[in-house]
């Protein structure tokens, strides 16, 4: 039988697996209790990915009195998974409004990033201002910097991200493209190859920048190389297939 406190140790140190468990047994013995409703709502969420039993938790977590900007969050968590990012957008700017807490700031951030939101930059601004050794809100600072045109600036964004985290493939990854960018072309091969190394999730997109670096230098042989593994991965990727007309018609064999 789980305590209290243990499911909130699991769940706090982001033991999710561990944390499911603790949670449905602590809502059986207290079906009642708003905040443990919305906690394994969002645990169904991150580790059972059942959205339609996280909606009816936070159903049962809203009638019985679920901390406010807690329940704004795990609301802003669903339209998210769901890829209802404006919907997603107002719960966060809800949960931020009654409590500006360092994730809620990061989780609202996140989800104005992702729709390209202007507001963007100020959040991560702020998570800066709490916790100044943020990587995260150096990379999203960079890359929302980027979207306005400023190159110089985003790369120093980035550049300090890589400080905090060196092996952060999605920094390693966005060095890559601003030096790609700005015509540092052996540079950003070299972040683009390690950012590969760290395992970036975006491979066909990654091996398509790689390519059309090679092409840029005269690399025929290794841009070659790189856009077949592109087009093994992702084949339909629009990025891809503007890379390919640049390589050439090369077989996916």
């Amino acid at each position: 039988m789980y305590s209290k406190k243990q499911a909130r140790e699991l769940y706090e140190k982001g033991d999710l697996k561990e944390a499911y468990p603790a949670f449905c047994e602590l809502t059986k013995r207290y079906p009642r209790n708003g905040l443990f409703l919305a906690t394994l709502a969002f645990l169904e969420i991150e580790v059972n990915h059942n959205l339609s039993q996280a909606e009816k938790l936070l159903e049962e977590a809203r009638a019985h009195n679920c901390p406010k900007a807690f329940f704004h969050r795990i609301c802003g968590c669903l339209f998210s998974k769901r890829k209802m990012y404006s919907q997603a957008v107002k719960e966060y700017e809800c949960c931020v409004a009654i409590e500006a807490s360092l994730s809620n700031l990061c989780a609202f951030g996140e989800a104005l990033s992702i729709i390209r939101d202007a507001r963007a930059r100020q959040v991560w601004e702020k998570v800066l201002e709490k916790k100044p050794t943020s990587c995260r809100a150096y990379f999203h600072l960079s890359q929302e910097i980027l979207r306005c045109g400023d190159q110089a600036k985003a790369l120093e964004m980035a550049r300090k991200a890589e400080s905090l985290e060196p092996s952060n493939p999605a920094v390693l990854f966005q060095i890559g493209r601003i030096c790609h960018t700005t015509g540092q072309i052996q540079q950003a091969i070299e972040y683009y190859l390690k950012a590969d190394k760290n395992d970036h999730q975006e491979k066909g997109y990654l091996y398509a920048a790689i390519a059309d670096c090679y092409v840029l230098i005269g690399n025929k042989s290794e841009s070659s190389k790189f856009m077949q593994k592109a087009l093994r991965i992702e084949p339909e990727n629009n990025y891809v297939q503007l890379i390919l007309e640049k390589v050439g018609n090369l077989s996916t064999e």
